[in-house]
């Protein structure tokens, strides 16, 4: 039963593994398509991400980076109130 259990644990932690490299994958493809997309809708020149510059100094960078940052944890709360009232 032990040789079972070391089985489902190894198993367990390489699946984390890929989960990790695919939430990563996954964030930075969707970062690529946003800020392409806004450089298209603003007509800015857009050949790689090394063409962006992101001030981080500026107020509405930061304000951005904490609203952004917040909506999943709102959102999260908002379900999670919806679904213990059903």
């Amino acid at each position: 039963m032990d040789e079972l259990d070391a089985v489902g644990n190894t198993t367990k932690a390489i699946t984390k593994g890929f989960a990790m490299a695919a939430g990563i994958l996954t964030t930075v493809v969707i970062l690529f398509a946003y800020v392409s997309e806004a450089a298209r809708y603003l007509g800015i020149e857009f050949r790689s991400m090394n063409d962006v510059v992101v001030n981080l100094v500026n107020p509405l960078s930061i304000a951005g980076f904490l609203v952004g940052a917040t909506i999943p944890f709102l959102f999260s709360a908002l379900i999670i109130r919806a679904v213990s009232k059903a």
